[in-house]
């Protein structure tokens, strides 16, 4: 979990990796699911933030809304599992608060999607974003071996600015 002595740290490496916005947005953020807000540290470094919120459709879901890791060269905190370790306390945790599943929409790059590939998550729909990331559409899907080429028909329909995948893992299964 987060603590406010981990505050302004979470809050810059946030903005930096994952969503721009105020200290004080960021603060409502961890008041309304501080159970869903969790940091990595090394010594009194943050080097790394993973938080989730409760599904706005479905009520035994939570969503993953950003998991990111410090990834200065200097100072090594990339590719050494941290992210991977950060999920799966994320997934306890949310099955502790009596969460079943839980959901999120994968950036639209190949090292992302095979991150959670690699955590057990399997691919269920393409969502279509235009340019002020506005969905297009949203089409399900029956696994990864449709991502390729359905993604590349929702590109040619609506020159769009990226194509997501939303994810999702039925919590409990430990071993993914």
């Amino acid at each position: 979990m987060i603590g406010p002595s981990d505050y302004e740290q979470a809050y810059s490496l946030q903005w930096e990796y994952l969503d721009r916005e105020t200290f004080a947005d960021f603060l409502g953020r961890v008041d309304r699911s501080p159970h869903l807000y969790m940091v990595a540290v090394d010594g009194d470094d943050v080097v790394g933030v993973a938080y989730a919120s409760p599904s706005a459709h479905v009520r035994d879901r939570a969503t993953l809304q950003g998991i990111a890791v410090n990834l200065d060269n200097e100072k090594g905190y990339a590719r050494q599992g941290i992210g991977s370790q950060m999920l799966k306390a994320l997934e306890r945790m949310a099955e502790d608060l009596g969460y079943h599943a839980m959901g999120v929409g994968s950036a639209d790059q190949r090292s992302v999607e095979a991150f959670y590939l690699k955590n057990g998550y399997t691919p269920i729909q393409l969502v279509a974003k235009d340019d002020d990331y506005r969905e297009l559409e949203r089409v399900g899907i029956a696994g990864y071996s449709e991502v390729k080429t359905r993604r590349e028909e929702l590109r040619e329909r609506y020159h769009c600015r990226e194509v997501i995948i939303i994810f999702h893992k039925r919590l409990g299964q430990r071993g993914g």
